[in-house]
């Protein structure tokens, strides 16, 4: 019984031992597997880094090929608009006033009637007047008749006797009244005195208007003239009848104006005031703010577009490219427009060079450094 016993406690440990041999192999291999996938995918993501890395290097950019030509000089100023003719119109008396034939916004023709005062008292002064004329010219050929004259020659009576007769009868005095009637009655009306739009009514029918305040104001709208500022440095850029270019900032219509005064005088602040005529039409109107530009040509400049010029250390600098870098640039600007600058190499740096078929870096620039790789993506053409 006991060498059973032996026999089976022989068995079991080989068994065990195999067993655990088995097992130790089953946990190297997994080791082994794990960590060899764990290596292959650090080189993997190693790989993409990379290239990742390797792309981000590199920075697409537009281009121009840079040359000398002809740029288009722009000086841009903010102007208001004034109508040629401009006039407040009042009464030269006080009044009610009894008829109103315009509104605002009305367009009237010269001579035509636009308000008129309480008249009454006006128009029985004329009848009077007249009445009184009609009694003093009877006086005044009684008087000739009484001297012997014949009043239907009165061509033949001494020009002394004449005015004689007209003082003692009254008659001058007479034809005085009349006048200061009819005098009465024209300034008891408003006229336009040109034809143009009404604007800036201030009174109601009824209303008591006192002398020679401002009633309505009359706009000939026919054309206008601009007046803007430029500063004294300008001045002999401009000169008198050269063409420029208005648009409005309401409707972004451009007009055309020409040059017709320039004042003589630098101000205060440093500059001068020029006006420009300019032809109107129903979307300009009286103060209204404009955008002026005059544009002149200067000859044989290297033009670039805005976008290619950057501040670098309160410096204008430009890239340019060569064997696939880019290059930092000293350059000064001359002369400037909307979307472009004309330029030169910086004068005052010996390293600054700029020559006609240079490639220039026009966008993506913001970032780069001297030197940096770049890769040309896209060729702009009369930038």
């Amino acid at each position: 019984m006991f060498n059973v016993y032996l026999q089976l406690n022989q068995r079991f440990k080989k068994y065990t031992f195999k067993l655990a041999v088995l097992l130790n192999f089953f946990l190297i291999s997994n080791f082994f597997f794990f960590s060899c996938n764990s290596s292959n995918d650090k080189n993997t993501q190693t790989s993409i880094d990379s290239i990742d890395s390797l792309s981000l290097e590199k920075t697409y950019v537009d281009y121009i090929i840079i040359d000398r030509k002809v740029f288009g000089k722009e000086i841009v100023a903010t102007g208001k608009l004034k109508a040629f003719n401009h006039s407040s119109l009042a009464f030269e008396k006080s009044g009610v006033l009894s008829t109103l034939k315009v509104e605002e916004g009305d367009r009237v023709s010269k001579g035509k009637i636009l308000a008129q005062l309480d008249n009454r008292k006006g128009n029985q002064e004329l009848k009077k007047a007249e009445i009184d004329i009609e009694k003093t010219n009877l006086k005044f050929l009684d008087i000739l008749i009484g001297r012997g004259y014949d009043i239907g020659r009165q061509d033949t009576i001494p020009e002394a006797i004449i005015k004689m007769a007209k003082i003692r009868s009254g008659y001058n005095e007479s034809l005085h009244l009349r006048e200061n009637a009819q005098i009465e009655i024209s300034q008891s009306k408003l006229i336009a005195p040109f034809s143009g739009l009404v604007a800036n009514l201030k009174f109601n029918r009824y209303d008591q208007v006192p002398a020679n305040e401002d009633f309505l104001t009359l706009i000939d709208d026919s054309y206008f003239f601009v007046e803007f500022k430029l500063i004294e440095s300008e001045l002999d850029q401009i000169f008198k009848n050269q063409k420029l270019k208005v648009y409005a900032f309401s409707s972004k219509k451009e007009y055309e104006a020409k040059i017709t005064n320039i004042n003589p005088f630098v101000d205060e602040n440093g500059t001068i005031r020029v006006k420009a005529k300019i032809t109107g039409d129903n979307t300009l109107a009286e103060g209204m703010n404009v955008r002026i530009i005059l544009r002149s040509e200067v000859p044989d400049q290297f033009v670039v577009p805005k976008e290619a010029v950057l501040i670098r250390q309160d410096q204008s600098i430009i890239f340019k490219y060569t064997d696939g870098k880019a290059f930092w640039t000293y350059v000064k600007i001359l002369n400037e427009n909307q979307k472009q600058y004309s330029i030169i190499p910086d004068p005052e740096k010996n390293t600054a060079r700029l020559n006609a078929g240079d490639t220039i870096i026009v966008s993506n620039n913001d970032n780069l450094a001297h030197q940096n790789q770049v890769l040309l993506f896209n060729k702009r053409i009369d930038d």
